[in-house]
């Protein structure tokens, strides 16, 4: 899907999802500067870290916050109708990044699909 495809919402939630996966990989970056044995430069890339995520967080929540005022003043409906619709459009595209979770419990046993079942 292309980005003239995807609706504006959809491609500042790509961004946002960008700009994450960018700051984990800035923040491996940073761990791996601090020496072992260094517990003042650990602890200033501790700080750091923490200071960029929340930077992050709040900008992206900001930016959301603002684009769904806008979509307000434009459209004259609440984008939180729209935004289950969206949300389940950005599960469907993600399904291969989430991880497994715990299998449906059934009468309160955990059901397991056996070799055979898979097959």
């Amino acid at each position: 899907m292309s980005d003239e495809e995807c609706s504006p919402r959809e491609t500042l939630l790509k961004t946002h999802r960008k700009e994450k996966k960018d700051l984990q990989a800035q923040i491996q970056a940073l761990k791996k500067t601090a020496s072992k044995g260094d517990k003042k430069k650990k602890k200033e890339v501790t700080d750091t870290i923490a200071k960029l995520e929340l930077d992050l967080t709040e900008k992206q929540k900001k930016e959301l916050e603002e684009f769904d005022a806008k979509a307000v003043l434009e459209n004259g409906v609440n984008t939180c109708d729209n935004s289950t619709a969206t949300a389940e459009a950005e599960d469907q595209c993600d399904d291969e990044d989430k991880p497994l979770g715990p299998l449906p419990i059934k009468d309160g046993n955990v059901s397991r699909i056996s070799k055979a079942q898979k097959r």
